[in-house]
């Protein structure tokens, strides 16, 4: 298949090939790994073709990194896919960085996409087929080459809080999401975190054997006790918020 050229910077009309590419198919996952590099290389972002990715080696996969913002993506062509040709692009960037994705780059008509309202770091982009994919990839990379991409941020992070560990759950859309809120009548609530992280995983094994015991007497499916938790180190601050190495997320709600 041979590509069209687009004007450097502005954003192309929806992709038309001669034939429908298809992420289960070999040779087709080449040529989107292609098409997906040469709009990097058409807006200027960086990116690295993963040459041995943990999905399985039925997978290609490229990872996006705007050396300008931070701003990164890893996209995936999974040949065993459950739901093959149904592309999740999940942008994030360090939140070190004081920065949160920006007003112009969330918001994009028409475009089906989640934005993380607890750090502000993360936006995510759902396409159907490879069309819709290049079709959204474009106007983002346009975006981020026009520095649209992200705003000053306006979360303060704390400092010298409580250390402990907490249980989360790795989410599409909202990436790794912290679980368990602590309640009691008259005081706001707060997150429960674990004093050490054996104190954590002793939790997560409490849970894992009662909704096998529900399994085995019926009362749940299998695919609900399997889950993506896990466990990560955490600071807990005066206001409550706790922050990982990655994120900061702010008080519960009551």
């Amino acid at each position: 298949m041979t590509s069209p050229e687009f004007p450097k910077n502005q954003p192309q009309k929806r992709l038309k090939t001669e034939t429908t590419l298809t992420e289960t198919r070999k040779k087709d996952r080449k040529i989107m790994i292609a098409e997906v590099t040469r709009l990097c290389d058409k807006h200027g972002v960086g990116y690295t073709v993963l040459q041995e990715y943990p999905a399985g080696p039925r997978c290609d996969a490229v990872s996006i990194v705007d050396a300008r913002t931070a701003l990164a993506l890893t996209l995936d062509f999974d040949g065993g896919s459950v739901q093959p040709n149904t592309f999740v692009l999940a942008w994030h960037f360090d939140w070190k960085r004081q920065k949160v994705v920006g007003d112009k780059f969330q918001v994009v008509p028409g475009f089906a996409q989640g934005y993380n309202e607890y750090h502000f770091r993360k936006a995510t982009d759902v396409c159907r087929g490879f069309e819709d994919l290049m079709y959204t990839l474009d106007r983002r990379l346009c975006s981020i080459a026009k520095g649209e991409a992200t705003d000053p941020s306006p979360i303060v992070v704390p400092t010298g809080g409580r250390q402990g560990f907490m249980v989360f759950c790795d989410t599409i859309c909202d990436g790794d999401v912290p679980l368990g809120v602590e309640s009691v009548e008259g005081e706001p609530d707060k997150w429960v975190v674990f004093d050490t992280e054996r104190e954590a995983q002793l939790d997560l094994i409490d849970d894992l054997e009662e909704a096998i015991r529900q399994f085995k007497e019926g009362e749940r499916e299998y695919e609900e006790i399997v889950n993506d938790n896990f466990i990560l180190a955490v600071e807990v601050h005066a206001d409550g918020s706790i922050s990982t190495d990655t994120a900061t997320y702010p008080a519960p709600c009551p």
